[in-house]
């Protein structure tokens, strides 16, 4: 049996509440790191009760998701928008957005996140050694997930 495991045409739609109400379309993902990374998430916790019984209990956990993004383009030059708007500055008017995020892969499934938030991101462009414009990282963090 073969399994197609292959990234080619991702896309994300991202909106933010404020920010981008109509959402944006994602597509500009990095060549020189994980374009789209989803860490594993911690569901239990365990101990070992005084007479050596094992004790697990559930937790909850937020769902985080870590975005590469081509550097100058116009899907990094979004996200740095919003990265701005909701960064806290004295006297500056903060933006609180509530995001979602819907990942499409090329085989019809999505996963779609919501509840989210922005959590750090690129505000503007470093320089490698190899005199290239480093990659800029977006980091999300959301409460819920749908699969489909």
């Amino acid at each position: 049996m073969s399994v197609q495991v292959d990234g080619v045409g991702v896309e994300i739609t991202l909106s933010a509440s404020e920010s981008f109400p109509a959402g944006l379309s994602l597509t500009y993902f990095s060549d020189d790191g994980d374009s789209i990374d989803i860490p594993t998430v911690e569901v239990a916790s365990s101990a070992m009760g005084l007479n050596g019984d094992l004790l697990v209990w559930n937790k909850s956990s937020p769902l985080n998701i870590n975005l590469s993004i081509i550097p100058n383009t116009p899907d990094d030059r979004n996200l740095s928008i919003l990265t701005e708007a909701n960064r806290y500055v004295r006297g500056k008017r903060m933006v609180r957005d509530t995001i979602s995020l819907t990942i499409s892969y090329a085989d019809g499934r999505t996963l779609q996140f919501g509840g989210g938030r922005i959590m750090s991101g690129s505000i503007g462009n470093g320089v490698t050694s190899a005199q290239r414009l480093r990659t800029s990282t977006y980091n999300f963090t959301f409460e819920s997930l749908l699969r489909s």
